[in-house]
């Protein structure tokens, strides 16, 4: 449990606030459905809106987690996994996955 701490001690504001948006977008869920001449369209609203600050939160973190001299692969492995999981929580709110 130490590491995790550690880990988390070493980010910035931006950066944590990433990641709990990142978790977010997997436990709230807002969805709506729409059918209309038999096309369906299901769109997660808090999944793409969740998604979406977890890319922009993520990628203005960017230049601290390129540039920091210390802590520098904690910092890229938040960056890493903020712009991933962004990804997939905006396909998510899109219905591709």
């Amino acid at each position: 449990m130490e590491k995790v701490s550690n880990f988390w001690s070493y980010l910035s504001s931006l950066q944590k606030g990433s990641l709990v948006t990142a978790l977010l977008g997997f436990i709230i869920n807002i969805t709506s459905t729409v059918s209309s001449g038999g096309v369906t369209v299901h769109r997660n609203w808090s999944a793409l809106i969740l998604g979406i600050l977890t890319l922009l939160l993520g990628l203005a973190s960017a230049p601290e987690a390129l540039r920091s001299p210390e802590h520098r692969n904690e910092k890229l492995i938040a960056l890493i996994i903020a712009v991933v999981v962004g990804g997939i929580h905006i396909g998510r709110g899109f219905g591709v996955f």
